[in-house]
């Protein structure tokens, strides 16, 4: 089976996209979906990026006071539906 190769070549890494396209550099023309489904039939998932956890750059303090208004804006309105 040749998409379980490109998988195993890849090392693991090689979802239905890339193997789609590597398929296609190979001249085999097949749909992306179909490939998908081959591989998802054949228990194989190419590996993907997770979000890397980092502390946030900023600590809020409860306690401490918002800024101050120094621009006066008036978020009310004189009636629904006008500004």
């Amino acid at each position: 089976m040749e998409i379980a190769e490109i998988h195993h070549v890849s090392g693991g890494t090689y979802g239905s996209p890339r193997a789609h396209a590597m398929l296609r550099h190979q001249g085999r023309h097949v749909g992306r979906k179909r490939v998908e489904r081959l591989l998802r039939d054949a228990g194989l998932q190419g590996a993907f990026l997770r979000k890397k956890w980092r502390i946030p750059s900023t600590r809020s303090n409860p306690k401490a006071t918002p800024a101050p208004d120094l621009v006066n804006r008036q978020f009310t309105a004189a009636a629904p539906n006008r500004l």
